[in-house]
């Protein structure tokens, strides 16, 4: 009766010492950045007034000489051995949530792409002074403002589809997630038109995908066959019946 005990003060132990090491990296990822005067000036000068203007001034402060001073990591193809690829796309401000009073709080490390981005969040310290602290987060790949859907695809899908055909029996897994309003539609489906976001990572992998079939061994003949879910309300609709 003793072992089974001793086994679960262990899982205990390594639980305790896999947290506190969280709450280090997590600590020496934030970075805590006081008020200064020039970002009350900053928000002035643009004419931004409120409780939160002054953070949107050291937001300003932490672009001008933060993130975007340094060499950001590029973001590179999904390693062959991983079994999944994290990557996340920052999508602008709504005319809506500007109008009332929304601020960006997410600085990636690149306009275009990166491996990182800063999170920052707006503190008012015991003494009731501001504060802010900036979190730094790191993925597969964090694409900014300045990045399309043929940059996502380039870098995250592209590399995919082509193994899915270098190797036998390959499986392949594009999953977007985001709660409403987030940007899915605009990055799966596309804009329209020529432009950057026209097409959407949909089209952009079938014609890959038929790009890969057409270059196949043709001794070897390949047979492409699809299909079209909703999963809505945990109900299933086939988009293609009839």
């Amino acid at each position: 009766p003793l072992a089974p005990r001793r086994r679960s003060i262990s899982r205990v132990q390594i639980g305790e010492k896999l947290r506190k090491a969280f709450e280090q990296e997590r600590k020496a990822r934030v970075e805590t950045v006081k008020l200064r005067a020039e970002d009350r000036k900053w928000a002035e000068q643009h004419g931004i007034t409120g409780p939160d203007a002054a953070f949107q001034g050291m937001i300003a402060r932490f672009r001008a000489g933060g993130a975007r001073a340094q060499s950001p990591e590029p973001t590179t193809a999904p390693d062959d051995e991983a079994s999944i690829s994290v990557f996340v796309r920052k999508r602008p401000l709504l005319s809506d949530e500007s109008r009332t009073g929304g601020y960006d709080v997410i600085t990636p490390a690149d306009p275009t792409s990166s491996s990182s981005l800063v999170v920052h969040e707006a503190k008012t310290t015991v003494d009731l002074s501001k504060a802010m602290d900036n979190h730094t987060y790191r993925f597969d790949g964090v694409f900014g403002e300045a990045a399309t859907n043929a940059h996502i695809f380039d870098a995250a899908l592209k590399p995919m589809v082509r193994r899915l055909f270098e190797h036998r029996g390959a499986h392949g897994t594009c999953f977007a997630y985001g709660q409403t309003g987030s940007g899915k539609t605009v990055t799966m489906e596309g804009l329209g038109g020529s432009g950057g976001n026209g097409a959407g990572l949909y089209k952009l992998v079938a014609d890959e995908v038929f790009a890969c079939v057409g270059a196949a061994d043709k001794g070897s003949p390949l047979v492409v066959r699809a299909g079209f879910f909703e999963i809505y309300r945990g109900k299933c609709f086939d988009l293609l019946n009839r």
